[in-house]
């Protein structure tokens, strides 16, 4: 299965996606002679996004933002997911970011487009290295109000992975900030056309323990109201910068699922690592899933992962 995501965004700054939030690698060279063969490539793929994220911005907006950095950019990541009962699995993950700086300014409101919640990078997937339970949409975004730490906005799209099932998301996002502390608080109502309405809320926390190690405990609650049951998701992370190519996230977490109906638990590692300058990185991660449907016996699987970026990351 491919999954593919688009995002058009009018505004807001772009996400990091060298890694998760709280193990983005800092942007130091590492140079891989094989890998050169690929920085000719990858410079005719960037410039070609930004002059085409720049010129949907100048159709909208019919004048060109000299004074804003246009931070469009995409990431492809491969996976390959290993279990010992079955064959290898292959996945490729495309996400792509457009911002649209000069286009907010002409208009009314601001549109984003974006995929469903559990790719959202506000709140990232807290069950990482399952790409295959990924959902394909896309939707378009309108701010509707917004403070200091703070926004409401809506979404319209649709779903695509089993036949198309439009919806429409209205979220209310709060970020609180004091001391080493950082909470994220999401609440989202939804209605899709063929599964009805529902709930969605998520809450994180972020403790910085040290320069090179962080706390998070993530939690989410989907609640189908019309279908009549919940999926929920928690984990705790411990993150740990190695150096500054490489880092490792000890996760320990449990999430239910009802299609089908199955509760899982799972002990990951995720070992991160810079191959080539600031665009090219590997992900080894093994991890032990106990769920209801083996009995709660452990099962092992391993994922690799192969992230290219592209643009203004």
């Amino acid at each position: 299965m491919r999954t593919f995501t688009l995002f058009i965004i009018f505004s807001l700054p772009a996400p990091s996606l060298a890694g998760d939030e709280y193990a983005t690698l800092p942007e130091k060279n590492q140079h891989c002679y094989l890998c050169s063969l690929l920085d000719r490539p990858q410079i005719f793929l960037s410039d070609n996004l930004l002059k085409f994220s720049e010129g949907i911005d100048l159709f909208f907006s019919k004048s060109r933002s000299y004074d804003k950095l246009n931070k469009s950019f995409a990431s492809l990541d491969y996976y390959i997911v290993n279990t010992p009962s079955a064959h290898p699995k292959h996945y490729l993950d495309t996400r792509v970011y457009i911002i649209l700086p000069g286009t907010q300014e002409h208009l009314a409101f601001m549109l984003q487009t974006e995929t469903d919640s559990e790719l959202d990078s506000d709140n990232p997937d807290i069950v990482p290295s399952s790409p295959d339970e990924n959902t394909e949409a896309l939707a378009l975004r309108s701010d509707i109000s917004s403070g200091k730490q703070w926004r409401i906005f809506m979404d319209v799209g649709a779903e695509y992975q089993n036949g198309v099932d439009p919806f429409i998301r209205v979220t209310y996002n709060h970020n609180y900030k004091f001391d080493r502390w950082s909470i994220n608080w999401r609440e989202a109502m939804f209605r899709f056309a063929n599964n009805g309405n529902g709930i969605t809320s998520a809450l994180r926390t972020d403790r910085i323990i040290s320069e090179r190690n962080l706390l998070r405990i993530s939690n989410r609650l989907i609640d189908y109201i019309d279908l009549g049951y919940s999926d929920s998701e928690h984990s705790i992370s411990l993150a740990n910068k190695l150096n500054d190519y490489s880092a490792l996230i000890y996760t320990v977490g449990t999430y239910s699922n009802h299609q089908p109906t199955d509760n899982t638990d799972y002990l990951q590692l995720r070992y991160k690592r810079l191959i080539h300058k600031t665009w090219l990185y590997y992900e080894i991660i093994p991890e032990v899933l106990f769920s209801d449907s083996n009995n709660k016996i452990g099962s092992g699987r391993l994922t690799i992962k192969l992230q290219y970026l592209i643009g203004n990351y």
